[in-house]
């Protein structure tokens, strides 16, 4: 291993037959929310795999895959909410994600255009499907009193929001904002891969943010956008640290890394105070080295005229 996995308690399955065929590293994460706070924090663990294919082609959103016995027609069908995703494994696609609306005995549909775009028309992808965390899997009833309280709000970046909105851009956060216990309707809302959001503990005691689920042992990445000026609240992806330089978002110039800060914060629009430490590329310079904690999140900010493009987080592990 290139780099200790420090996010928490990590072990490896047995394997069958006394044969290395695979391994799957379970970790479990934790961080503490301070009383009266606000901390941004991601989901950097799997669900298990439901199917993994080699894709036959892709056409628009829809990729083609060889009918399984794994899986029939409408199994990953989109309700209320996208419940599954894909990941793309390898191939010029690796890395990326996609919730499913709908699919066929034969075919995959995905939401993100820009996702399929990228993958191989020919197919020869290879591809797994997840199902997706939630906001009732991740605070289910057992953890009430550890992870949230009654009153506890969950906070996400609104996705109309598509201006600069972290402290000390000049302008003004979106929110939807979800309200414990029992999460109502919300609670099958997904926690997309590598989404960061907020937990706002109103409380005046501390609480414990814990996840426990199976380390990711395929490539993570970012399909950035290009466009105006705008920050995003991303997670690494990953149950380890992750350095700033590792995010693969540098090479630009103007773009900025935020990372919250310690003590007793407020989230923007609150009363408070939200403090942060700004790493600036090009190259990150000192920053480099810097780690970023792997159930932490932190503001990716990007200049106007950002070009965009894809960025691969260095697997740290």
């Amino acid at each position: 291993m290139k780099k200790q996995l420090t996010s928490g308690l990590l072990c490896l399955a047995a394997l069958s037959a006394g044969q290395m065929q695979a391994q799957t590293v379970y970790a479990y994460v934790a961080e503490t929310i301070p009383a009266s706070s606000d901390v941004l924090v991601s989901v950097p663990v799997n669900n298990n795999v439901e199917v993994e294919l080699t894709t036959s082609g892709v056409s628009g959103s829809v990729i083609t895959v060889p009918n399984s016995a794994a899986f029939a027609s409408g199994d990953y069908n989109a309700g209320t909410f996208a419940e599954f995703y894909v990941r793309f494994v390898d191939g010029p696609a690796a890395g990326l994600w996609s919730s499913i609306t709908v699919n066929s005995e034969t075919s995959i549909t995905i939401e993100d255009a820009a996702v399929a775009a990228l993958a191989s028309s020919g197919g020869g992808d290879t591809i797994r499907v997840y199902a997706h965390h939630t906001i009732g899997s991740v605070f289910p009833d057992a953890l009430l009193d550890i992870s949230f309280v009654t009153g506890t709000q969950l906070l996400f970046y609104s996705d109309g929001d598509t201006q600069n909105k972290a402290p000390g851009s000049g302008a003004s956060v979106g929110y939807t904002e979800f309200l414990g216990i029992g999460w109502g309707s919300d609670a099958d809302r997904p926690l997309e891969p590598e989404q960061a959001f907020i937990i706002r503990n109103s409380s005046a005691s501390p609480l414990t943010y814990v996840k426990a689920g199976i380390a990711p042992d395929h490539p993570v990445a970012y399909l950035v956008e290009a466009g105006p000026a705008k920050d995003t609240a991303l997670g690494t992806g990953y149950p380890a640290n992750v350095t700033v330089e590792e995010t693969g978002l540098g090479g630009v110039t103007g773009r900025q890394i935020l990372v919250q800060g310690t003590g007793q914060n407020s989230a923007p629009g609150n009363a408070g105070t939200f403090g942060w430490t700004a790493f600036l590329g090009i190259g990150w310079g000192a920053d480099a080295g810097v780690n970023l904690a792997p159930n932490s999140a932190y503001i990716f900010r990007q200049p106007s005229g950002d070009t965009g493009g894809v960025s691969t987080v260095v697997k740290p592990y």
